[in-house]
């Protein structure tokens, strides 16, 4: 280290008297004198420089821990410990828990900007402004102490100011929905001039705050129509309570055009349809009642029926309408009862039965027409039965159907009285069957070729003409002959003796 350093000047010993007291000075004396002090004076003026910096920054450091311990008097930092005790060295453990409360309080800066920036687009200024404020102070508190290394106390801070925005927040849907009911109350309810423009102001400031809140924009517009729908009220009012019920109606309906959300229009519309409506149903159950009293069932009917349009669930009229149709039902009924017995005596017993059958859909319980439709449907039938033998007599060929109608000719002879009709039927059916049996002489030619065969009867053979006796009904006669075409002739025997003679002849060869 010594050859670095600039070497001592050697300090050599001098004579000196000690009780030799010098003379005075002189020019050259005083020269080399005033030249040694001047170092010297220097020196001196720098340590005491150095000794006044030092003092101030002590007293600068003493201040600051004072400020410190003013803010914070019972949870001091951990940077004023240590600057109270300069001694102790930051290790491992005590940076690693300062980089901890670093990052929570990042953690929750972001947590609240996140929360700042949320309101500030709720325009939090124009209904929180006051508690938005306390907030940010918190956060700018919280700031400092961060600036300071003061973590921990910044995490406090900050926690605090991201409760009240929370809070803040939490406030919004409520003020929106409560100030929004507020204005609307005030509309709704016929508020006075100072609540009408208080909640004017109030849907202005939801506008400014949601400039697409559709209840408020409606809620202005209500505004706007208030006094005109107002003035409309009074007057349906006025009208319902004289009694002008169509001019009440007329006035609400105005009202409600205007505002159709506005309660008392539409009180006032649905009282005024409904006072409407029990008058017409009145009306209507009072005149089916006098139509009723003077027999007018059709009227009556009519008029209870427009009652229960108007009422659907009434009772009365409902009952009435039951009881007119009774009554018109028991005179219907009575009709066809009549009307029955008529074509029975003409004994037009389809007709009878069919208006047996319809007194019985009207009341099935009424035992006149329930006896009546048995009578009439046998003699119904018995009557169909003998005009189908009577005009198709060939019938009465078939075995089966002659014993049919000996049957039926038994069961008529057997009704008495049985009526003119049927007495006719009769005797037209006992002829036919005299007819039936009761043979005919026709006559048959051909040309003593041909081999002739009635179906059912027998062979006839070959000849010029034949005669034989057939009872009534359908024959078909077959002629056959070699190299010719077989011939086939249907023909009738009615009993009328007026047949001409059947010609069976085979004419077309093959």
């Amino acid at each position: 280290m010594a050859d670095k350093q600039k070497p001592f000047d050697t300090i050599e010993a001098s004579d000196v008297a000690l009780s030799h007291i010098p003379s005075e000075p002189g020019p050259a004396g005083d020269t080399q004198n005033h030249r040694h002090a001047r170092p010297q004076i220097i020196y001196i003026v720098a340590i005491i420089s150095l000794l006044v910096i030092s003092l101030a920054f002590v007293m600068l450091q003493n201040q600051r821990r004072a400020n410190d311990a003013n803010e914070n008097p019972g949870n001091p930092t951990a940077e004023s410990a240590e600057r109270a005790n300069p001694t102790i060295d930051k290790g491992p453990f005590k940076q690693a828990q300062t980089a901890a409360q670093r990052r929570q309080a990042q953690d929750l800066l972001a947590s609240i900007l996140e929360k700042q920036k949320a309101l500030e687009s709720q325009e939090v200024a124009l209904w929180a402004g006051a508690d938005y404020l306390d907030a940010q102070s918190k956060a700018t508190q919280g700031d400092e102490r961060y600036g300071r290394g003061q973590f921990e106390a910044a995490q406090q801070q900050y926690q605090l100011s991201l409760e009240q925005l929370s809070d803040i927040e939490a406030r919004f849907a409520p003020f929106i929905s409560d100030t929004l009911a507020d204005a609307l109350k005030a509309i709704n309810t016929a508020g006075n001039a100072e609540d009408i423009t208080k909640a004017r102001a109030s849907l202005q400031l939801l506008l400014q705050i949601q400039a697409d809140n559709e209840p408020a924009k409606k809620g202005l517009e209500r505004l706007d129509q208030l006094p005109q729908v107002r003035e409309l009220l009074a007057t349906g009012d006025q009208n319902f309570t004289d009694g002008k019920l169509e001019e009440a109606l007329n006035a609400y309906q105005k009202a409600i055009k205007l505002d159709p959300d506005h309660p008392q229009a539409i009180a006032g519309l649905e009282q005024t349809q409904t006072t409407i409506k029990s008058s017409q149903f009145q009306s209507a159950l009072n005149k089916g009642f006098a139509d009723l009293g003077q027999s007018n069932y059709a009227a009556a009917s009519q008029a209870f029926k427009r009652a229960l349009t108007i009422e659907p669930h009434s009772d009365v009229a409902a009952q009435a309408l039951q009881q007119t149709q009774t009554e018109l039902n028991q005179i219907h009924i009575k009709q066809l009862l009549a009307s029955a017995s008529s074509d029975e005596q003409q004994e037009r017993w389809s007709l009878a039965l069919d208006a047996y059958n319809k007194a019985l859909t009207i009341d099935g319980s009424v035992v006149s027409a329930s006896v009546g439709k048995i009578r009439s449907q046998t003699r119904a039938k018995l009557d169909a039965d003998l005009t189908d033998i009577i005009t198709e007599p060939l019938r009465l060929a078939s075995p089966s159907v002659y014993q049919q109608a000996r049957q039926l000719l038994s069961d008529a002879q057997g009704i008495q009285p049985g009526g003119s009709r049927l007495g006719e039927q009769v005797r037209q059916l006992e002829q036919a069957l005299v007819l039936a049996t009761t043979p005919q002489t026709i006559t048959l030619t051909s040309d003593n070729a041909t081999r002739v065969t009635i179906l059912r009867v027998g062979k006839l053979g070959q000849f010029d003409a034949k005669t034989i006796e057939l009872k009534p009904g359908k024959y078909v006669a077959e002629g056959i002959r070699q190299g010719y075409r077989d011939v086939r002739i249907k023909f009738i025997v009615d009993g009328k003796n007026d047949l001409s003679p059947i010609q069976i002849t085979c004419r077309e060869a093959i």
